[in-house]
């Protein structure tokens, strides 16, 4: 056949018709997304016609019959030469293939208009690859300064030594109880669907409240408006899938769920530990529906469904050696949703107006031997937004942040500082908690200099309402930006935040009715600069140094079970640096985040002490490199400071209880180990005509260090042993993308 086309081809050539018209049609595609290239040029040789494609990328063109070759040269895609001949051919759709591919793209990213300066911004493109992320934007946050090591499994987000509960999560501004599952191992939305990350370490403005620490949210993007499309995917922790899709007039839909099996990984791993007996493994389930409606230019208006569930239940087949009194089942179930409507309107081009309402459930239930909670929360919030742009020099933004919840609560706990659960010790109590948390919020960015961009400060204040303690707060906050030149800047900001305390401090039963909220003051101080390096593409160098003063903090108190007596102080330095270097085909990035601290407490009982996770030095360090030949290696490399721990230093045996006593040494006067970890991803992408696949390794603990999170005793507290955390994790996994 080949040996026939050679001989017939110069026939073909000199033939009667050889130099005749053809008309030549097709679709301009790019390659496995079957995206269509509307209202783009592309030209053919060699006539040198220059042809444009409609918005639907189709294109029609007469040519002479003939060699030709089509020339298609697009920003972001593979340079692709393409030889045919007509009138050989009469239909010919051009697939062009995207020079770094990442369909789903999340735009992670600082807001231009931003004033929050302390605010970190990653692209998904560097997120969606970072060793020991598993492809989840959200969990590149643990990348940056400041965020402490969680304890293990616990998936929370702790930011410059603050507590755990002092960090807020929100999705599109509204307040959700967790934004990671079970263990840590995945965010509660495929972040896939999201618009941008917002990553507030402290110092934000007015807008934001009700944290003490810093801020970690998420808003979604509307679903895609070209095409169907969407993906599934199967891996060792979790399979799922995600569709969009168009559906006329205006209107879009995006859906989105998963389901893990981590548990079995887990009891895997854990099969030779006599201690458990993992029944049923835990999981989790996600799922997301976004439907949009772009009833104009300026007008949108979205709904979304959000669920997320965990599960973890096993059998203490031997109680703790530590408290005789626990034993049998352990069951742990949290779940909650929200409904979230939002209306957007330009109403001009200088005043953008933006409506949001939710309304959801929080569902916990902890069991274990004699101890149980039972919470089941009914909760709304309402949030709006008006910003106005005067001129230039000066935007206004006001709003109302509110939040309404109500439910019912069950436990039977310990009571706080009794130690060990028994009947004698426990708490029972019933209660329907209401709560309404009104804010009003004015920020007013004014640029100061005739370059309004040059040195810009905001002022703003928040008003705050929490009907459970009866209390009303005004919080200023003053934030302020100067710019040298393009490549250097320096910011500072500061504030006053309150926190309503969380219900169970608040509880006539289990708490102290008369406590009050925690406050807190933020001083910030930092420096940025882009500065241009021979051979980097692009560099980044920023540097905060922050002060924290806590007050009325929370602690336990021998007569009122709860008193606001206890004081904090968290200060500390960050650098964080990151590159961009296209060296020869292959591209490198990188990242270096360094965070040196100091976070204590005090309290009448303990005197001043070193905070539970104040972690001296902290170092995540990322680089990735990508290949021309769509393979993609990264590594990830943790190391932090062991957390403080107290040690045990005697103990007695309680007759009343049957069981052994501790008697604890200073509060938090020993360490653990330090920690260390070294994750590797790799991916490599299969470019097929209509469809692409993506077969990835996520290795979390390459190592396999044998990381220390505790300190175990026997029966009677003589001798101990280290308890470690998760070993080696390997998670091969396939995506199809269509």
């Amino acid at each position: 056949m080949v040996r026939f086309t050679i001989f017939i081809l110069p026939i073909l050539m000199t033939s009667p018709w050889a130099w005749a018209d053809s008309v030549l049609k097709g679709r301009l595609l790019e390659k496995g997304a079957k995206l269509p290239f509307g209202n783009v040029n592309f030209y053919v040789l060699p006539e040198k016609q220059k042809i444009t494609t409609d918005e639907k990328g189709n294109y029609e063109v007469t040519l002479k019959d003939g060699a030709h070759t089509a020339i298609v040269n697009l920003p972001g895609y593979t340079k692709t030469n393409l030889d045919f001949t007509t009138p050989l051919l009469e239909s010919l759709d051009i697939l062009v293939e995207k020079a770094s591919y990442n369909p789903y793209e999340t735009t992670v990213q600082t807001k231009a208009n931003t004033v929050q300066t302390s605010q970190k911004n990653i692209s998904a493109v560097d997120a969606s690859k970072i060793a020991g992320t598993g492809g989840d934007t959200i969990k590149a946050v643990q990348t940056f300064p400041g965020v402490a090591r969680p304890s293990p499994l616990s998936g929370e987000v702790i930011i410059r030594g603050s507590a755990p509960e002092d960090t807020s999560y929100l999705i599109d501004g509204h307040s959700i109880p967790n934004i990671f599952h079970f263990g840590g191992f995945a965010s509660v939305v495929n972040t896939d669907l999201l618009d941008e990350v917002i990553y507030l370490p402290g110092g934000y403005g007015a807008p934001y409240g009700r944290a003490n620490g810093g801020i970690v949210g998420a808003n979604l993007r509307d679903p895609k408006y070209d095409r169907p499309q969407g993906y599934a995917f199967a891996d060792v922790i979790n399979a799922g899938f995600l569709v969009e899709t168009p559906l006329g007039n205006g209107w879009a839909m995006g859906l989105t769920a998963r389901r893990s099996y981590i548990g079995d990984v887990l009891a895997a791993l854990e099969k030779n530990n006599s201690s458990f007996d993992l029944t049923v493994a835990p999981y989790y389930y996600d799922g997301l529906l976004t439907i949009t409606d772009k009833i104009s230019e300026s007008k949108k208006l979205r709904f979304s469904a959000i669920g997320s569930f965990d599960d973890l239940s096993f059998v203490l087949k031997q109680p703790p050696d530590q408290d005789p009194s626990i034993r049998g089942d352990f069951d742990y179930n949290y779940k909650f949703y929200r409904l979230i409507g939002t209306y957007t309107n330009k109403l001009t081009e200088d005043d953008t107006f933006r409506f949001s309402t939710a309304y959801g459930k929080d569902y916990v239930h902890v069991d274990v031997g004699s101890i149980f909670l039972d919470s089941n929360i009914n909760t709304t919030s309402v949030r709006t937004d008006l910003e106005h742009r005067e001129n230039l020099r000066n935007t206004t933004r006001l709003g109302i942040d509110n939040q309404y919840w109500q439910g019912v609560v069950k436990f039977n706990v310990p009571a706080p500082g009794a130690g060990s659960a028994s009947p004698t010790n426990n708490l029972q109590s019933e209660t329907d908690p209401k709560e309404a948390q009104i804010a009003l919020f004015a920020e007013q960015k004014t640029g100061l200099l005739d370059d309004p961009d040059k040195w810009t400060v905001t002022p703003g204040l928040r008003y705050d309402h929490f009907k459970v303690t009866s209390e009303d707060y005004m919080s200023p906050r003053l934030a302020s930006r100067y710019a040298f030149n393009d490549i250097y800047s320096i910011h500072a900001s500061t504030g006053l935040f309150y926190q309503p305390p969380d219900p169970q401090y608040s509880d006539s039963v289990y708490g102290n009715s008369a406590i009050r909220s925690p406050y807190a003051l933020h001083y910030i101080l930092g420096a940025e600069a882009n500065p241009s390096v021979s051979g980097f593409n692009s560099v980044t160098l920023e540097s905060d140094l922050f002060y924290k003063d806590l007050e009325r903090l929370i602690v336990v108190d021998p007569i009122k079970r709860y008193s606001n007596s206890g004081t904090g102080r968290a200060y500390g330095a960050e650098l964080y640096a990151k590159f961009l270097l296209n060296s020869g085909r292959n591209q490198w990035r990188g990242s270096l985040a360094y965070t040196l601290s100091k976070s204590t407490r005090t309290s009448p009982s303990d005197g001043s002490y070193l905070f539970d996770y104040d972690q001296t030095n902290i170092v995540s360090s990322v680089l990735s490199v990508k290949t021309p030949s769509l393979w993609q290696f990264g590594f990830r490399l943790r190391y932090v400071t062991g957390n403080p721990t107290t040690p045990v230093v005697g103990s007695f045996f309680d007759a009343d209880n049957d069981n052994y006593v501790p008697q604890y040494g200073p509060k938090n006067s020993s360490r653990l180990p330090d920690f260390f970890q070294l994750d590797f991803r790799f991916d490599k992408r299969f470019v097929y005509t209509f469809w692409i696949m993506n077969l990835y390794l996520d290795i979390q603990n390459v190592t396999n260090y044998k990381n220390v999170e505790s300190v175990s005793y026997n029966y009677n507290y003589t001798t101990s042993t280290y308890v470690t955390g998760l070993p080696l994790i390997p998670s091969l996994g396939i995506k199809a993308e269509f």
